[in-house]
């Protein structure tokens, strides 16, 4: 099995993370918004809004590649 390189690992937690964003909350006024750092190698979703009379800010996936690896520091989906 051929080992996937950076550029492709990119752009599949890149296409991932914007599929997931793309549906939305039924219940709130809550949007999902993706981070994405390519210097750096840091992909997230945040959720930012209005649930009622309560703001919500806050990561709900968090992945980074460190070396060659994939690490899923925060999954909250």
């Amino acid at each position: 099995m051929a080992a996937v390189d950076l550029d492709s690992w990119r752009s599949i937690i890149e296409q991932s993370l914007l599929d997931y964003a793309a549906v939305p909350y039924s219940y709130s006024e809550v949007k999902k918004e993706t981070v994405f750092d390519r210097s750096q190698d840091r992909y997230l979703i945040l959720v930012v809004g209005w649930e009622g009379h309560r703001y919500e800010h806050g990561c709900t996936v968090h992945i980074d590649l460190i070396g060659d690896k994939v690490w899923i520091q925060r999954d909250g989906t």
